[in-house]
């Protein structure tokens, strides 16, 4: 009995100890206050300064204010572009064939996934068809 006893005493024992830990909560803080209000608020100033924006471009670009392009030479009063792209002829789903021409020479290239080859170059003149360079027509 005394076995019992004792097994007894010690159950008596850890229920009361563990009696203060039920009582507490998890974390120990309080409830989740989620402020609706300032989210809100701070939707509808963020939607305003937007329309505010979007009002403001619309009146000055509609005003005759061009702003320059990043890709237009023409637009900043510089020369005009060199390069300019006569053809380009999608071969395959990874492959493009382009005839380009700069200043007097056309170049013919395929692009493709693996890599970029120039598969012929010629020279131009005035009348605007192509002439086979000069080491070739030798």
């Amino acid at each position: 009995m005394a076995r019992g006893a004792r097994r007894f005493g010690l159950a008596l024992l850890a229920v009361a100890l563990a009696g203060p830990v039920d009582a507490q909560t998890l974390g120990g803080g309080g409830d989740l206050e989620i402020p609706f209000l300032r989210i809100a608020a701070a939707l509808i100033v963020g939607i305003l300064i937007a329309i505010g924006a979007a009002l403001l471009l619309k009146r000055h670009l509609g005003a005759g204010i061009k702003l320059p392009s990043l890709f237009s030479l023409q637009a900043t009063g510089r020369a005009s572009r060199q390069i300019k792209v006569q053809e380009t002829h999608r071969l395959s789903p990874h492959a493009d064939l382009c005839r380009f021409s700069v200043s007097s020479r056309e170049y013919l290239v395929i692009v493709s996934a693996h890599g970029t080859e120039v598969l012929n170059v010629s020279e131009g003149d005035d009348s605007g068809k192509a002439q086979p360079p000069a080491a070739a027509r030798q």
